[in-house]
């Protein structure tokens, strides 16, 4: 009722991810650990961090949790990422479940015909975003959208970026992605144009096929996005949690 109320479901809606949205925090890391005391910053090793950001991203969601089932989903990012534990767990938390949940409660049972939904992926990678870095980073797809100089950007995260290298490419991905804004924007339907480079029209969202635009230089539309992270979130972690029951002041254990 207080979704109709708001008219939620009466709303076309465009959701945008980065293919690497978490590899941020390890910057951040970086940067805090910098500013520490070496007597300090010796003992803070890569696994306490790890481990303790964990818990602290998990307890707004769920509430306290007990170390096991911390140390549950720490193993499991270690044992299952695609850049790095910090960065796919960071993506998951703040990123992917969140916005696969909106548009599952946006479809609003509607196929794909008359869903009011759509999902993309920003995966080009562009020749300035040097090593380490696989994928695009959180925020940096907008330099596409906006006229963001990237030196700017350099002066607020020292990341590695060779600003000389962007060229043609990125030229063409600019195009692309200001395009499909702005058919977004006039329409409510961000493939209108970009169509015409798909083998099959981009759908809208519906929570059978799950279908998502991967936007690259060759953009292509794929189905169910990240599912075994979706049943983690939605299903596993509640588990761990029911198994796992906290018994003290999880403060107390670290």
């Amino acid at each position: 009722e207080y979704l109709n109320s708001i008219k939620f479901l009466d709303r076309d809606y465009l959701i945008g991810l980065d293919h690497n949205e978490g590899d941020m925090f390890n910057l951040m890391h970086e940067l805090v650990l910098a500013e520490l005391p070496e007597e300090v910053r010796s003992t803070v090793t890569p696994q306490v961090l790890f481990y303790n950001f964990i818990q602290k991203f998990l307890e707004p969601m769920f509430g306290p949790v007990s170390q096991e089932v911390v140390q549950k989903v720490g193993g499991y990012y270690e044992n299952s990422h695609e850049f790095n534990p910090t960065a796919d767990f960071a993506a998951d938390a703040l990123f992917h479940i969140s916005s696969l949940q909106f548009a599952a409660a946006a479809t609003a049972g509607r196929s794909a015909k008359n869903s009011r939904v759509y999902l993309f992926r920003f995966v080009h990678l562009p020749e300035w975003m040097l090593k380490p870095y696989r994928g695009m980073l959180h925020g940096f797809d907008l330099a596409y959208l906006f006229d963001i100089e990237l030196e700017i950007v350099l002066k607020i995260l020292p990341l590695k970026v060779d600003v000389n290298k962007w060229n043609q490419q990125d030229e063409l991905m600019r195009s692309k992605f200001i395009t499909m804004i702005a058919d977004f924007i006039k329409t409510g339907n961000p493939g209108r144009t970009l169509n015409s480079d798909l083998p099959s029209d981009w759908p809208g969202y519906d929570t059978d096929q799950k279908q998502y635009l991967e936007l690259d230089l060759e953009p292509e539309v794929k189905t169910n996005l990240l599912p075994e992270r979706f049943q983690l979130w939605s299903h596993q972690i509640p588990e761990w949690i029911k198994e796992f029951p906290l018994t003290k002041d999880p403060h107390q254990e670290l």
